[in-house]
């Protein structure tokens, strides 16, 4: 294992602490917050996808940048980022008029959108495009490269697995049901899922100046 001399972006340290800030306050601060918040196209949500957005043209610029193999694995990141970002905006459905309104803000549904038939074939094609590059190009072998020179952002990922379950936690899933009004419920859920989609966008800093540090040395 060699991890001499490998500095961790300064990019990543930032999203990595701003991610643990919002897991740790996400309970207090999201009961603190005014119920409307955490709803769909308000300021939780609105930030959430305009972190994907720049993750995803994050993934772009590295793949313009990268070398020749490693550029593979940003080929094959694009599409998920494209996927949570079309899942963060209902895939289009957030910006047609809400089909209902209750105290707990407006609902939109992908059943009113006309190519709602093509949304999950088009997901699974997108999915399975990346699932091809990794094996085509065997990418897996750069994962292999990192665990073995101990490079792996496994902090940064772990934050993203420990969010999301949180994030499930306080939607009410998994068992588990808050005892918290369904506002401050959403408004917690939206807070550390955006703790998540940090820590992601942390992870991919980290795993590019992994393998520049390997082409620099």
């Amino acid at each position: 294992m060699n991890t001499q001399a490998f500095p961790r972006p300064f990019a990543a340290k930032i999203l990595k602490i701003l991610s643990i800030l919002l897991i740790v306050i996400g309970f207090p601060l999201g009961m603190a917050l005014p119920g409307w918040w955490g709803w769909e196209n308000q300021p939780v949500e609105n930030t959430q996808a305009a972190m994907l957005i720049f993750g995803l043209i994050h993934a772009v610029v590295l793949y313009r940048r990268a070398d020749e193999r490693s550029k593979w694995l940003w080929l094959a990141g694009i599409p998920l980022w494209f996927v949570l970002i079309a899942r963060e905006f209902s895939f289009g459905a957030v910006f047609l008029p809400p089909t209902g309104m209750s105290a707990h803000g407006p609902a939109f549904s992908v059943n009113h959108l006309p190519y709602k038939p093509i949304i999950t074939p088009v997901v699974l094609l997108l999915i399975a495009f990346s699932i091809g590059i990794i094996v085509w190009k065997r990418l897996a072998e750069l994962g292999l490269q990192l665990l073995r020179q101990g490079r792996a952002p496994w902090f940064s990922l772990g934050l993203v697995t420990f969010a999301m379950i949180v994030s499930s936690i306080a939607e009410g899933n998994l068992g588990f049901r808050l005892p918290i009004d369904k506002d401050s419920a959403q408004n917690v859920e939206e807070i550390i899922e955006l703790g998540a989609y940090l820590a992601l966008w942390a992870a991919q800093f980290e795993i590019f100046a992994a393998f520049e540090f390997d082409r620099r040395r």
